[in-house]
């Protein structure tokens, strides 16, 4: 330390030998007095340094001139401070742990007058000596600049004769002083070979447990009920007990979280099962401040009640068995992501158990089961390759609900599909059809069978699977389906596909009839986007068919139920022109008048508003309700054109029924928007529109048209339809030259 001038050490004219295990601070007040002064600041400013503070570093410098025999002592017990640590009889301590205003022990004052370095750790609140408590601290009645610390400044004797215990008592500050060297040191399983400025921390969060149990917010130490004095002896207690009070204090903490909401509202998991506790046990594991034994006790104790971490990865390491586990935990253990693991155990038939807001749990037998379903995968080429298909074919099974796929792992198109063998290889031609040797006359192989009859081989193995057709035997020198024989068909019988196109295009595609409507389709007649028709399927307002019900991997739904609410509610924007206002106006309208708003909830982004006609009716005062009315004009044609594509299964659908000439056509799979403008003087404009990085646009014109001829509607449908059937495909082999 450099100073801009000497200190006046000759103003220290009598002095003595230091206590045992007395800081420097202690010993210059104790000199002050030795030498008639009664305040130790004032002496300190006078030799030279700051009084005010009286840091210990100043007045071990102050005094390390004396020849005295205690000197190697005096360093010793002398703390060293620095910024966020303190260096205690060569012990590190944080700084928080230790008392700058001096602390003492009655009893210990009685026997010698002088201030023992050790009672400065506020974790030593009382003396197991003499068992009484330690006086002093910041609120506390002494002060270093008192030469006597045996009393306060205002006269009140601090020093009492104690009778000293037959032997020193169990507890905190018992291991602290055998740690210290001071005493023998006090054997703490839990507490071997652990630094004490960790124990210090175990035992006040231990404490604060034990003492608040279930808390959403943190106790603090001083609080009312959390008296430091009790808070350590609770924690140490806990601490003596070992692993099992460990795991009855998590267990009671627990179980007084049941029936309680947590922070945020959180009523599972294991945050809200350990409140304040959950993160000052799991995430201080960088840089912990408990023992690692808490954390595995904390964990062991939620595994084994199933009360786990949104993100599992908190309860990693623990050897418990449990009846059931998270979500995550499944997903772990199967090496996948957690989005897979509901889609793959529902395919397998295992059903989540009951449990509350977004917990998802399993029984433990889930992870065996779908590990064992995992083994046994093969990818989308080779389930192809065992049926003898191409992995085309083997979509359009998967599509007709002849197989399923399992899951859809490492990329989100069906490339990524995995299949069960064993579901795989129940396709596969049975071993006691007849084996007919390669070249008989009369017979057909699957190929030729499906081009006789101008079907797809996917169509012709459904056909079988139903028993409409009967393979007569399987030629050996083919694998899988592909070896299938069927007998000519008869004459005159011809398949369900249609003729291809004689111009350039193509077939046109047709979707396969199924149970159900697609959600798109769905959400075009009841007129709504997609996210309001899946809040119409969360509310219960629209049932869905099971895959087993539809036929299909995707969704689909239910008519009835669709019917039901086409007929019941309508999307509040339909009565703007009924408002005589705007699109936007047409809810805050409608709620001014009374009407309830349905499915869309304060807050929510992209529902739209869906009101029940009935009640809107009877809030407009009239009779009959205004969307039954027929529509006229524009929207009757396109009306039409609508129900024309849905009859003829095409692929494509109109965006909305607009009152105008102008409107979009879509396919089902978003990946071709065509723009159709029959208002140009008589003439049909066809629009391919590819999206804003299309290289070009393709464009078809068609004069003639003449909208108030009903009668050729019919004409302008198939036209319109079959134009988008070639233009798509022009698109597409634009897209495959480029």
């Amino acid at each position: 330390m450099t100073r801009e001038r000497p200190l006046r050490r000759h103003l220290i004219q009598r002095w003595h030998e230091p206590g045992e295990h007395e800081p420097a601070t202690a010993y210059f007040s104790r000199l002050a007095g030795h030498n008639l002064q009664i305040s130790a600041r004032v002496l300190a400013t006078d030799m030279g340094f700051d009084g005010r503070e009286m840091t210990p570093a100043d007045c071990l410098d102050a005094v390390s001139h004396l020849d005295i025999a205690g000197m190697q002592a005096l360093v010793h017990a002398t703390p060293v401070v620095k910024a966020r640590t303190v260096r205690l009889l060569g012990v590190e301590v944080r700084r928080r742990h230790w008392s700058e205003a001096p602390r003492v022990c009655p009893g210990c004052l009685a026997e010698s007058p002088h201030h023992r370095t050790y009672h400065s750790l506020l974790a030593f609140t009382v003396c197991p000596h003499h068992g009484c408590e330690i006086v002093g601290g910041l609120d506390g009645p002494l002060a270093w600049w008192h030469p006597h610390l045996d009393r306060a400044p205002d006269g009140t004797m601090i020093a009492r004769p104690l009778p000293r215990l037959q032997s020193p008592l169990i507890s905190f500050e018992a291991w602290l002083l055998g740690c210290l060297g001071v005493d023998e040191p006090l054997d703490v399983p839990l507490l071997a070979d652990v630094p004490i400025l960790m124990a210090i921390d175990t035992v006040e969060f231990l404490g604060r447990a034990s003492l608040g149990g279930w808390r959403v917010a943190a106790p603090r130490i001083g609080a009312p009920g959390f008296a430091r004095k009790d808070v350590v002896r609770a924690g140490f207690d806990v601490l003596s007990g070992g692993p099992d009070a460990l795991d009855r204090l998590f267990d009671q903490v627990a179980l007084e979280s049941e029936n309680r909401i947590g922070a945020g509202g959180s009523q599972w998991g294991a945050g809200h099962a350990y409140g304040w506790l959950y993160k000052a046990i799991f995430f201080t594991r960088n840089q912990p401040y408990q023992l690692e034994a808490i954390r595995t006790a904390a964990a062991r104790v939620a595994r084994r009640r199933g009360a786990f971490a949104r993100s599992a990865t908190t309860l990693e390491g623990v050897d418990e068995k449990v009846p059931f586990l998270h979500q995550d935990e499944v997903a772990r253990a199967c090496g996948l992501h957690s989005r897979f693991v509901r889609p793959i155990s529902e395919r397998l038939g295992i059903r989540p158990l009951p449990s509350r807001d977004r917990f998802v749990r399993y029984d433990a037998s889930t992870v065996p089961a779908m590990q064992e379903a995992l083994a046994s995968c093969v990818p989308r080429a080779d389930a192809a390759r065992i049926l003898g298909l191409r992995t085309t074919e083997l979509d359009a099974l998967a599509r007709q609900g002849l197989i399923t796929p399992l899951c859809r792992l490492g990329g989100p198109t069906v490339a990524s599909d995995r299949y069960r063998r064993e579901e795989v290889e129940a396709l596969l031609p049975d071993e006691d059809l007849t084996v007919v040797e390669s070249g008989t006359d009369g017979l057909m192989s699957l190929s030729e069978y499906a081009d006789s009859t101008r079907q797809w081989r996917p169509e012709v193995i459904a056909l079988w699977k139903t028993g409409t057709v009967r393979p007569v035997g399987r030629d050996p020198d083919q694998t899988g389906l592909a070896a299938l024989l069927f007998e000519p068909p008869a004459v005159g019988s011809s398949g369900s596909g249609p003729q291809p196109l004689s111009e350039p295009g193509g077939r046109m595609r047709r979707q396969t009839t199924r149970p159900g409507l697609t959600r798109c389709d769905a959400a075009a007649l009841i007129g709504v986007n997609m996210a309001t028709l899946g809040g119409l399927v969360d509310d219960g307002y629209l049932r869905t068919l099971t895959p087993e019900e539809s036929g299909t991997t995707r969704e689909r739904i239910d008519e009835q139920s669709l019917q039901r609410v086409i007929t019941t509610y309508a999307p509040a924007v339909a009565y703007a022109d009924v408002l005589d206002c705007g699109r936007t106006d047409a809810v805050r309208r409608l709620r001014d008048l009374g009407v309830d708003i349905l499915v869309k909830k304060p807050g929510s982004e992209g529902l739209m508003a869906m009101v029940m006609r009935s009640q809107v009716t009877r809030a407009l005062g009239l009779v009959r309700d205004p969307l039954a009315q027929p529509s006229t004009g524009w929207s009757t044609f396109w009306t039409a054109f609508g129900d024309h594509l849905v009859a003829r299964s095409s692929v494509f659908r109109l965006a909305r029924i607009p009152n105008g000439p102008e409107v979009r056509m879509r396919s089902g799979d978003r990946r071709t928007v065509i723009a159709i403008d029959m208002g140009c003087d008589g003439r049909a404009v066809i629009t391919l529109e590819k999206g804003p990085s299309a290289p070009a646009e393709r464009r078809v014109e068609r004069s003639g048209f003449a909208h108030r001829d009903t009668t050729s509607w019919q004409t302008w449908f198939e036209w319109l339809e079959t134009a988008g059937y070639r233009m798509r495909m022009a698109g597409a082999h634009t897209d495959a030259a480029a």
